[in-house]
């Protein structure tokens, strides 16, 4: 996967022995894209073997890995890999893909061809409603940020004479710090501070 596309890639490949993976990297990746800079794996033999790591060396590439027994590290990854499993198992369950009754009774079949023409059509406007959508999902969350923002930064305006907790991050010695309060008794606001 390339962690700056987000563009995932899965090649069948017959066993996991070292040489097969090495192989299938510079076949079909790095003959289709590039040299990657760097290549960020989980702790596998056949990443961490002498062929991998030799081919890393040949091509200038910086081989790091996920800690141990912490896949979140590498969670962008391990969410591809479960939904290619939740795909194959359904696969295998069906033997094809999906198909509804009803979008046989009201559509027409999925395997019947399209015309360039109406294709590319369905593709512009499709493409020009994920981009609308995405305008307003990035406008929506940008006005919660800012009003998240707004609310933390500007004052929550205490009038004099309300009842305050005072925060006092000094503790008294002696005391164990893991049951102390660092808040002291309620008290009443003499003079409000101003923005």
């Amino acid at each position: 996967m390339d962690y700056f596309t987000k563009s995932p890639e899965a090649y069948p490949i017959p066993d996991q022995k070292a040489s097969t993976v090495a192989e299938v990297l510079v076949q079909h990746w790095i003959s289709r894209f590039r040299v990657p800079l760097q290549l960020h794996s989980d702790q596998g033999r056949n990443f961490d073997s002498a062929v991998c790591k030799r081919l890393c060396e040949i091509l200038t590439i910086d081989k790091t890995r996920i800690t141990a027994l912490h896949p979140q590290s590498d969670g962008m990854v391990e969410r591809f890999n479960r939904t290619i499993l939740n795909s194959l198992s359904l696969l295998m369950l069906f033997g094809r893909d999906l198909r509804l009754p009803a979008d046989l009774l009201f559509c027409r079949p999925q395997d019947a061809p399209l015309a360039p023409e109406k294709y590319i059509e369905k593709f512009q406007a499709r493409m020009e409603e994920i981009h609308h959508l995405a305008r307003e999902r990035i406008g929506m969350a940008s006005e919660k940020m800012k009003t998240r923002y707004d609310t933390r930064a500007t004052g929550h305006g205490f009038p004099e004479g309300d009842e305050v907790w005072l925060w006092n991050p000094k503790r008294p010695k002696g005391l164990s710090p893991k049951l102390q309060t660092n808040w002291e008794g309620a008290d009443h606001l003499h003079s409000p501070k101003k923005d």
